[in-house]
């Protein structure tokens, strides 16, 4: 997107999380990166608001998986709004972790039993993979184990706390874990199902209708 001088519109506007499957964008010369809190339930509820009144004239978003412009096309969590996936933005890149308490103690997915872990999306990548793993296993995603909706900022502290068992998600929160010594990678996404998509780059239709070239 960076060489296209023939873009309709410059600069243009684009949110997402603060994780990096986002770089793209602070690499992209027309692209105005705007801040915002990453991937809060309450954000991404105002993100997809923001597609529903065409806010900045078609705003364009990374979203939490390759999944999340067609929950936003069906109403999935949101006002329906015809949304296009542009692009992956990239594949594999996530991981389970776990806190050291269970280093040793949980060595497959049936020591997931009873477990709390966290997830950034109902509807991101990050939630089918984890539940797709845990079915495969033999657990019932919604009896043996409890998903709980986590902010990814606040996933280290709250496995620090003892509030998470564990969670699934995208780096830089992986290995903030690790380093700060409360958890330790347990699985790659990458081995639950080898190069899947990931983070998706999503626009409105009326954006791509408004702005062919620039789609």
């Amino acid at each position: 997107m960076g060489n296209n001088h023939h873009s309709e519109r410059r600069p243009l506007s684009a949110q997402g999380p603060a994780c990096t499957c986002t770089e793209p964008h602070h690499h992209a010369h027309l692209v105005q990166v705007m801040p915002g809190q990453p991937e809060s339930p309450a954000r991404r509820q105002y993100l997809k608001d923001c597609l529903m009144v065409g806010l900045g004239l078609g705003l364009m978003l990374t979203l939490p998986g390759c999944l999340s412009p067609n929950a936003i096309s069906l109403g999935l969590g949101s006002a329906q709004v015809p949304t296009r996936l542009a692009a992956i933005q990239n594949t594999n890149g996530n991981a389970i972790v776990l806190a050291n308490k269970h280093l040793g103690r949980v060595r497959d997915v049936q020591d997931f039993k009873g477990l709390t872990i966290g997830i950034p999306f109902e509807y991101s990548i990050h939630h089918f993979l984890l539940r797709h793993y845990l079915t495969q296993g033999g657990l019932d995603p919604d009896r043996d184990v409890d998903l709980r909706l986590t902010r990814p900022p606040d996933m280290v502290a709250n496995l620090a706390s003892g509030n998470l068992d564990g969670y699934i998600v995208a780096d830089p929160f992986n290995q903030r874990a690790v380093y700060e010594g409360y958890g330790f990678i347990y699985k790659l996404t990458k081995d639950i199902w080898p190069n899947h998509p990931c983070c998706g780059f999503g626009v409105t239709e009326s954006f791509r209708t408004q702005y062919p070239k620039t789609y």
